[in-house]
Protein backbone atom coordinates (compact mmCIF):
# COMPACT_ATOMS: atom_id res chain seq x y z
CA UNK A 1 0.00 0.00 0.00
CA UNK A 2 1.13 3.57 -1.23
CA UNK A 3 1.31 6.22 1.31
CA UNK A 4 0.10 9.46 0.00
CA UNK A 5 2.00 12.55 0.80
CA UNK A 6 1.02 16.31 0.14
CA UNK A 7 4.55 17.16 -1.08
CA UNK A 8 4.86 16.95 -5.13
CA UNK A 9 7.12 14.37 -6.57
CA UNK A 10 10.56 15.76 -7.32
CA UNK A 11 11.34 16.80 -10.90
CA UNK A 12 14.76 17.62 -12.49
CA UNK A 13 14.62 21.24 -12.27
CA UNK A 14 13.73 20.44 -8.99
CA UNK A 15 17.02 18.15 -8.53
CA UNK A 16 19.03 21.30 -10.45
CA UNK A 17 17.94 23.95 -7.66
CA UNK A 18 18.26 21.92 -5.22
CA UNK A 19 21.87 20.75 -5.32
CA UNK A 20 23.32 23.91 -6.68
CA UNK A 21 24.23 27.24 -4.25
CA UNK A 22 21.72 29.72 -4.22
CA UNK A 23 23.74 33.02 -4.30
CA UNK A 24 26.09 32.17 -6.97
CA UNK A 25 27.07 30.56 -10.51
CA UNK A 26 28.76 28.08 -8.92
CA UNK A 27 32.24 29.26 -9.72
CA UNK A 28 33.47 28.50 -6.01
CA UNK A 29 33.42 24.88 -7.13
CA UNK A 30 35.88 25.50 -9.65
CA UNK A 31 38.28 27.78 -7.79
CA UNK A 32 38.32 24.84 -5.28
CA UNK A 33 38.94 22.54 -7.79
CA UNK A 34 41.79 25.09 -8.75
CA UNK A 35 43.09 25.44 -5.73
CA UNK A 36 43.28 21.17 -5.22
CA UNK A 37 45.04 21.12 -8.81
CA UNK A 38 47.67 23.63 -7.93
CA UNK A 39 48.05 22.29 -3.98
CA UNK A 40 48.84 18.55 -6.23
CA UNK A 41 51.59 20.28 -8.48
CA UNK A 42 52.69 22.13 -5.93
CA UNK A 43 53.18 18.39 -3.97
CA UNK A 44 54.98 16.93 -7.34
CA UNK A 45 57.54 19.89 -7.70
CA UNK A 46 58.57 19.76 -4.21
CA UNK A 47 59.10 16.08 -4.81
CA UNK A 48 61.30 16.68 -7.96
CA UNK A 49 63.14 19.56 -6.28
CA UNK A 50 64.37 17.35 -3.48
CA UNK A 51 65.26 14.58 -6.05
CA UNK A 52 67.07 17.27 -7.60
CA UNK A 53 68.98 18.05 -4.86
CA UNK A 54 69.78 14.73 -3.78
CA UNK A 55 71.52 13.79 -6.90
CA UNK A 56 73.28 17.49 -6.63
CA UNK A 57 74.76 16.32 -3.31
CA UNK A 58 75.47 12.61 -4.47
CA UNK A 59 77.68 14.14 -7.38
CA UNK A 60 79.57 16.54 -5.14
CA UNK A 61 80.14 13.64 -2.73
CA UNK A 62 81.28 11.71 -5.78
CA UNK A 63 83.68 14.87 -6.92
CA UNK A 64 85.01 14.52 -3.21
CA UNK A 65 85.66 11.44 -3.56
CA UNK A 66 87.52 11.55 -6.60
CA UNK A 67 89.85 14.10 -5.61
CA UNK A 68 90.67 12.03 -2.80
CA UNK A 69 91.62 9.44 -4.50
CA UNK A 70 94.15 11.75 -7.04
CA UNK A 71 95.57 13.19 -3.98
CA UNK A 72 96.29 9.48 -2.47
CA UNK A 73 97.51 8.53 -5.77
CA UNK A 74 100.03 11.47 -6.28
CA UNK A 75 101.27 10.70 -2.79
CA UNK A 76 101.78 7.29 -3.61
CA UNK A 77 103.85 8.33 -6.04
CA UNK A 78 106.02 10.40 -4.79
CA UNK A 79 104.57 13.80 -6.91
CA UNK A 80 103.50 17.00 -5.33
CA UNK A 81 100.07 18.50 -6.94
CA UNK A 82 101.37 21.21 -8.84
CA UNK A 83 99.47 24.50 -8.69
CA UNK A 84 97.80 25.30 -11.78
CA UNK A 85 99.06 28.84 -13.64
CA UNK A 86 97.19 30.32 -15.86
CA UNK A 87 99.02 32.27 -18.50
CA UNK A 88 97.87 35.78 -19.71
CA UNK A 89 97.31 35.95 -22.91
CA UNK A 90 99.35 37.30 -25.58
CA UNK A 91 98.95 40.53 -26.60
CA UNK A 92 97.40 40.28 -30.36
CA UNK A 93 98.47 42.83 -32.58
CA UNK A 94 96.31 45.69 -33.45
CA UNK A 95 95.84 45.45 -37.24
CA UNK A 96 95.66 49.07 -39.16
CA UNK A 97 92.94 49.49 -40.91
CA UNK A 98 93.81 50.29 -44.86
CA UNK A 99 95.77 49.08 -47.52
CA UNK A 100 99.56 48.09 -46.57
CA UNK A 101 101.43 48.73 -49.39
CA UNK A 102 105.27 47.86 -49.18
CA UNK A 103 107.66 49.41 -51.25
Amino acid sequence: MAIKTSRPPKTLSTLKSATHHKGGDGRHYINYFQIGALELERSRREMEREAALKKVAEIDQRLAKINIEINELLQAADVMPQPKITKAAPARAVKKKGINIKY
